[in-house]
């Protein structure tokens, strides 16, 4: 018999279009779905570095470009989204997360999902993510974070 194991989902509502990278010479693209995001300015969303708490994590990468910069949705931290991931390392279930070191930008993860590791405590502020099912343990890495 499968094991039940909790889905992706996403509400609807939580999508915002965003202007997307750190620069315009460098824009994001379809390659850079699934990794993590930061506030950056207004308007506007850059890959997490490592450490960085998860704002969202981007959905989609339009053809159209906005005052130089890419154009994309971001599925932003709303209390009870859970999102597939994948985790660098060993996580406790309960655990908050926060963004791992990502691949380079325009290089799209092993799997095509973002990273994220243990973080030791909440920063006051942020959208908490908090590991609700997989463990990095048994050889399987993908696991399922909810913002709380």
């Amino acid at each position: 018999m499968a094991k039940f194991k909790i889905s992706e989902v996403v509400d609807p509502s939580a999508n915002m279009t965003v202007l997307l990278g750190a620069s315009t010479s460098t824009p994001l693209n379809d390659n850079d779905i699934g990794k993590p995001l930061k506030w950056a300015g207004t308007d506007r969303y850059v890959l997490c570095a490592n450490g960085d708490p998860i704002e969202g994590f981007l959905a989609s990468v339009q053809d159209a470009t906005a005052d130089g910069y890419a154009v994309g949705t971001m599925i932003a931290a709303k209390s009870g989204t859970l999102k597939r991931v994948e985790l660098d390392g060993a996580v406790t279930l309960g655990a908050y997360v926060e963004a791992a070191a990502p691949a380079a930008v325009n290089t799209a993860e092993a799997n095509g999902l973002g990273k994220v590791s243990v973080r030791a405590t909440p920063v006051a502020g942020d959208n908490h993510w908090r590991l609700v099912s997989g463990t990095g343990l048994d050889g399987d890495t993908t696991a399922v974070v909810m913002c709380v």
